[in-house]
């Protein structure tokens, strides 16, 4: 028998062999979350705070409740929204549970906008030694003290894999000071002067991170005279850079 319903009668019609219980009224939301602001160390999934909506059915009508998410919208730098279409819609096994396994006159669907912001700066995750001695009249350059690796590693694997971070990452560094170490008995061990060197890592919207490196220039065994160093130089982006050393350092009254 095929079943038809007007409102909550029941109808017959037993022209066919076969059984199904067909509404023309869609499923509807209750509650509905709201549109949210999350950062990209934030899990995608409804479950991690995000909200899920709940729904009812006409006459006690089966029902389930989908979703389905947009490509990320670059709307400015290091923030995306994504459009997250919920769907609530009858559930009858014999009709499929996919997302468009149903008319839409049998759906009721609603908009969910999700927005994502890209908050924090690279991080250092790897650096050469914070305080180190480089060779009397040698360079003292970044080819020399060590190049750090940096990477915009503040981010769900989800949000990863959607692309949701601010890339490239670039990398400089400055040499801030310079200081001649002023009490003789101590240029053995501290040195004859030492070098204050800053490096910055940004990403592409800005936002920086910064970490202090102190190069120290070693007593020699005998001499004096001139060391070429590096005052300050711009790498590039971390990915393919070329150090080099700019500008001289006159090591006086050593």
């Amino acid at each position: 028998d095929l079943w038809m319903e007007d409102g909550c009668r029941r109808l017959a019609d037993t022209s066919v062999d076969y059984t199904a219980e067909v509404h023309s009224v869609p499923p509807a939301f209750v509650t509905f979350p709201a549109d949210v602001t999350v950062n990209t160390t934030h899990s995608l999934d409804p479950a991690s705070g995000l909200g899920t909506p709940t729904g009812a059915a006409y006459c006690g009508t089966p029902f389930s409740i989908l979703f389905r998410d947009a490509a990320p919208v670059l709307v400015a730098c290091g923030r995306w929204t994504i459009a997250r279409t919920w769907k609530v819609q009858p559930h009858y096994a014999d009709c499929g549970e996919g997302f468009d396994a149903y008319p839409d006159s049998l759906t009721t669907t609603r908009v969910q906008v999700i927005t994502v912001e890209d908050v924090f700066a690279p991080e250092f995750i790897e650096t050469p030694a914070a305080d180190q001695f480089v060779d009397f009249l040698t360079d003292y350059g970044p080819a020399v003290t060590g190049v750090p690796l940096v990477e915009d590693i503040a981010t769900d694997p989800g949000m990863a894999a959607l692309g949701l971070v601010s890339y490239p990452v670039h990398l400089e560094y400055a040499d801030v000071a310079f200081a001649y170490e002023t009490e003789p008995e101590k240029t053995c061990s501290e040195g004859l002067a030492a070098v204050t060197r800053r490096w910055t890592t940004k990403d592409n919207c800005g936002t920086a991170a910064t970490w202090t490196q102190v190069v120290r220039v070693r007593h020699p065994r005998a001499g004096a005279g001139v060391g070429a160093g590096a005052g300050g130089g711009d790498l590039g982006n971390a990915t393919d850079f070329q150090a080099f050393a700019v500008g001289e350092v006159y090591l006086e009254n050593t």
